[in-house]
């Protein structure tokens, strides 16, 4: 019994977020705490480049500037937004972060991207203690890659850096290797 309301956005900017607010507010419910947010699930996200430390570009409108502003602060300032809503209707709610699996792993080549993430996992983790007593949670899903184009897409720009990188086959190589007895043994190459 309840009604919802889809607004594309980009939460890169603060006037989407607050039109995904007022459309929250705008929908009439009953019940306690009037309307408003009562769930924010932050799927946002952009891959950012393939790139090592020394191939990030710091100053300007550089990719790397365009994945923070996206995968971090669009979608931590929204969060935020979300929770003081709840907190002023004190209605309670809920916060999904789509982060990544790699905000756990290293992932070679992809700083750009896991650095946002891991920046969103970790600052919703420390706020999620204090908000339970409000009936806020936050949940943190942390999806892989799955076979598919995408997976493919991923697969074919590794293979390409590793080279550029001077490893013609990283199945062979013994840091990778070592690497992968450690983080995902199951998967680990044969020598």
């Amino acid at each position: 019994g309840g009604r919802a309301e889809m607004v594309k956005a980009d939460v890169a900017f603060p006037g989407e977020r607050r039109r995904i607010l007022e459309a929250a507010r705008r929908l009439e419910r009953r019940g306690p705490g009037g309307d408003g947010v009562d769930l924010w699930v932050n799927n946002a996200g952009i891959g950012g480049t393939f790139a090592t430390l020394d191939g990030i570009e710091l100053e300007g409108d550089a990719r790397w500037h365009q994945t923070l502003a996206i995968n971090f602060t669009g979608a931590w300032l929204g969060m935020v937004r979300a929770i003081l809503d709840m907190r002023r209707r004190g209605a309670g709610g809920g916060i999904v972060n789509v982060s990544t699996f790699y905000a756990d792993q290293p992932y070679v080549f992809r700083i750009p991207y896991t650095v946002p993430k891991i920046l969103l996992k970790t600052c919703a983790a420390h706020l999620a203690d204090g908000l339970r007593p409000y009936g806020i949670y936050i949940a943190d899903v942390q999806p892989s890659l799955i076979d598919g184009p995408r997976f493919r897409w991923v697969a074919r720009n590794y293979a390409e850096h590793f080279r550029k990188h001077g490893i013609d086959d990283p199945a062979a190589d013994a840091g990778i290797q070592d690497w992968f007895r450690r983080q995902v043994p199951e998967r680990a190459p044969g020598p």
